[in-house]
Parts: C-alpha cells; sequence; structure tokens
C-alpha cells in the first residue's frame, strides 16, 4: 500500500528517524507506538511483521518519511536499507520540487488576482481614462517628427 499524505506527528521509531536523518527498523512490538494515525493504517495491513522508516531529506533538511511494511519474519537486510535510503533521495528531490511548483503556482495567481484589480482601480477609481487621451497629436520640431500625448483638460 502506498500512501501520501501530511506529516503527521511523530511517534516511535518514524519519530527516532526524523530526528536522526538516518533509516530506523521497528519491529512488531514497536509498530504499536506509532501514532494514531499510522496505527490505523497499519490494521489494513495484514500480518505487519516489522517496518523499515527512511527519512525523506534534501539538502540537510527533512521533509518527511518512506516507512515499508514487512509481512514476513525475515528482518530487513543492511543491503535493503541501503536501498530504500538511496530510493529515498530522489523522493524527497520531487516532493521539494512539487512543494515548490505548488508554492509558484499559488504566488502566479495571487498576482494575476492583484493585477486584474489594479486595473480595475485604475479604470473605476481614478478615472484614467478622462487624464490620458487616447489619440495621438503629431508635431514637428526641426528634422525630427515627434508624437505627442495630449491630457483632456
Amino acid at each position: 500500500m502506498i500512501k501520501e499524505g501530511l506529516l503527521y506527528a511523530q511517534y516511535g521509531a518514524g519519530k527516532r528517524a526524523f530526528e536522526t536523518l538516518k533509516p530506523v527498523i521497528a519491529s512488531a512490538a514497536e509498530l504499536s507506538e506509532m501514532s494514531p494515525e499510522v496505527r490505523e493504517e497499519l490494521a489494513l495491513v495484514e500480518g505487519a511483521r516489522s517496518m523499515c522508516v527512511v527519512p525523506l531529506v534534501n539538502r540537510g533538511h527533512g521533509l518527511g518519511s518512506l516507512a515499508i511494511i514487512r509481512t514476513t519474519a525475515d528482518p530487513f537486510t543492511p543491503e535493503e536499507v541501503e536501498f530504500l535510503s538511496q530510493v529515498a533521495g530522489p523522493i524527497a528531490i520531487a516532493i521539494e520540487n512539487a512543494l515548490a511548483y505548488e508554492e509558484i503556482a499559488q504566488l502566479k495567481d495571487k498576482l494575476a488576482e492583484e493585477k486584474l484589480y489594479l486595473e480595475e482601480q485604475i479604470r473605476s477609481e481614478l478615472g484614467f481614462e478622462q487624464i490620458i487621451g487616447n489619440q495621438w497629436c503629431p508635431a514637428k520640431i526641426g528634422p525630427l517628427a515627434v508624437r505627442i500625448t495630449y491630457c483632456m483638460g
């Protein structure tokens, strides 16, 4: 089961992994120490025997955790933990990129709204069209041809 979501309050192995920024293997007994939300999800996995929690870290900053549940009695090997740690790096980068993209999209939308608001303010409250004319008035100054906007008064 793959679950994406908000970072829950950290308990037990998840808390240790997040604080140390190192993988933690939890036994079946330790699974009961997990947060209520995680325990609820674990109830959906029949026969959970152990879990490997790998922090998702990018540039020294913890973003979340990757939890792998094992339903067999076999322990996680150092090679498996190393592999999961290597996989966690690109996952953390992808999450950080997605968060940055979402923030940029929100800022872009906010900027567009503010632009529309300001344009409307200029049009309605200031009567900008009445101050500046919409026609050009050609003038010739020596060898130069100049166009001058005029103010309606």
